[in-house]
């Protein structure tokens, strides 16, 4: 027999599934892995199986990872089956694609992150690892930045209220000042940008949280006396009608995170805040009514008048400088983006004026009589 020499094969003769499943333990606090770590081999799941009759069966059953067997299940395992070890080395455990009893026990046990992110896993049980999936890992960082542009939107469309009241709730800085407003909502607008890109499912969860949007109903209140708190009584006073008192505050209570504790469980709490709203609602003006008085709108529909800016599928392009705002967030987006960045609004309001004079001049020329 001739030498044999070994070669690269080409991917076309690559054995198709023929890859390791590479599992990845939780990184600790300091966001390592251990040097070694070994995975529980046995553990007891909830789950739908037929059995030998077909009949569709459901309950508890134990899983064992055991090398050579057929089977995961315990009861189907053979009476000289071992329980194997299944230890991951600096984060890492690998099975081979032909270890197919290994794959599906990792695949089916309660310490597989994906079984809890499922809903599939054993109460009390501790997630450990994941599959390794690079596809996986891409879906998921591609969901991060789609609810971040979300979030964003939805911060972009906020109006001047709902950003102050965002930042009482969220101890963001704000000067109610009417001098200073509109820096304080263009700085409050920039650190709630800087909480979404920082962690993004928390933002989410306290913008949507009942308990914050009743913090934030009561700062209002607060803020524009409907309703009072007097420090040295540590008492509320609704001043909706007349001075009442309405709720007295302990000594060891925060006084807003104790009123709204009370409103969750008293009944005459949930009625005097939903007292409280409804005035704080009917002092409010429309929020397109102010945005439409805006100066930076009246800018932007002179622009548009003079085709300095144009309006493209729901997006305002102005000429030299692109698209203002967030994309699809129309007129409204582009107003709220010159709020924020007053240097934009003066390069248009600059290319308006020479605009108005270029019109003039050719205005002059037409109404001059020929010799």
């Amino acid at each position: 027999m001739s030498e044999i020499k070994l070669r690269k094969a080409p991917k076309s003769v690559s054995e198709k599934g023929m890859k390791p499943v590479v599992y990845t333990l939780v990184k600790n606090k300091d966001g390592k892995y251990p040097p070694f770590y070994q995975i529980p081999a046995e553990d007891e799941i909830y789950a739908e199986w037929e059995d030998e009759s077909g009949v569709s069966r459901s309950g508890l059953r134990t899983i064992r990872y055991a090398p050579g067997e057929k089977s995961i299940f315990l009861d189907e395992q053979s009476s000289l089956s071992k329980r194997g070890t299944l230890m991951a080395y600096d984060g890492v455990i690998i099975a081979d694609p032909r270890e197919i009893i290994k794959q599906k026990y990792l695949n089916y046990t309660n310490h597989n992150i994906a079984n809890h992110e499922e809903g599939t896993a054993m109460s009390g049980k501790s997630a450990i690892f994941r599959v390794n999936n690079s596809e996986y890992s891409r879906n998921i960082k591609l969901q991060k930045e789609e609810l971040k542009q979300k979030l964003k939107n939805i911060v972009n469309d906020l109006s001047s209220d709902e950003i102050e009241g965002l930042a009482l709730t969220l101890n963001v800085a704000f000067d109610g000042d009417p001098s200073s407003v509109a820096n304080s909502i263009a700085s409050a607008r920039l650190t709630f940008y800087e909480m979404i890109d920082y962690d993004p499912a928390r933002f989410e969860k306290e913008i949507q949280s009942e308990t914050r949007k009743y913090r934030q109903v009561i700062s209002i209140a607060l803020r524009d006396n409907i309703l009072e708190f007097d420090k040295a009584g540590r008492s509320f006073y609704n001043n909706i009608g007349g001075k009442t008192r309405i709720l007295d505050v302990p000594v060891y209570k925060d006084p807003v995170e104790f009123f709204v504790e009370m409103v969750n469980h008293r009944s005459e709490m949930k009625e005097a805040y939903n007292d409280i709203k409804e005035a704080i609602e009917g002092n409010k003006k429309p929020t397109e009514e102010k945005f439409q008085r805006s100066k930076e709108f009246k800018t932007i529909k002179r622009a548009m008048e003079l085709g300095i800016c144009k309006s493209s599928f729901g997006s305002i392009n102005a000429a030299n400088l692109g698209r203002l705002g967030v994309k699809g967030s129309g007129i409204k987006g582009a107003t709220q983006h010159l709020e924020h960045n007053p240097h934009v609004l003066k390069d248009i309001e600059e290319m308006i004026k020479a605009a108005d004079l270029d019109k003039s001049k050719d205005l002059e020329k037409t109404e001059k009589p020929k010799k």
